[in-house]
């Protein structure tokens, strides 16, 4: 089989793409794929509690961290979530609680959520994946 210039432009373009498309794609194995955060919370505690959930993605092995920040007026209460990403969307809960001050009251609150991963306790997710979003909470 006699090789011609031109099966050779051939081979170095395909190449090329093959090469630029490694470099300019982002790896879809690390880190988080989907969040939010449901659109009620359930308040506990006469006010100084809330629990709030949503759903996540992540890649598969890798360990969670979801912090959480509620505010109403002057009041504030925050928390923590930890787990281990299972690769498919999961369900996450974190118990806040308010410091010394204003406690929290059925109706309108903004939540604001953080979160990072970490593979083997290497951070994957630099900076920390941010998101928010006005919720209901309501009293059970």
């Amino acid at each position: 089989m006699k090789i011609t210039r031109s099966m050779i432009v051939s081979l170095i373009v395909m190449l090329g793409v093959i090469v630029g498309t490694a470099v300019l794609v982002e790896p879809v194995s690390a880190g988080i794929q989907l969040n939010t955060i449901d659109g009620t919370a359930t308040l506990r505690g006469q006010g100084h509690q809330v629990v709030v959930t949503g759903p996540i993605k992540c890649t598969q092995g890798e360990t969670v961290e979801i912090r959480i920040v509620v505010t109403q007026g002057s009041a504030e209460a925050t928390g923590s979530f930890h787990g281990r990403c299972s690769g498919a969307e999961q369900p996450w809960t974190v118990h806040a609680t308010t410091r010394n001050g204003p406690t929290l009251t059925a109706g309108s609150a903004q939540v604001d959520a953080w979160a990072v991963t970490r593979a083997k306790g290497e951070l994957t997710t630099i900076p920390p994946h941010t998101w928010g979003k006005l919720v209901t909470l309501v009293v059970k």
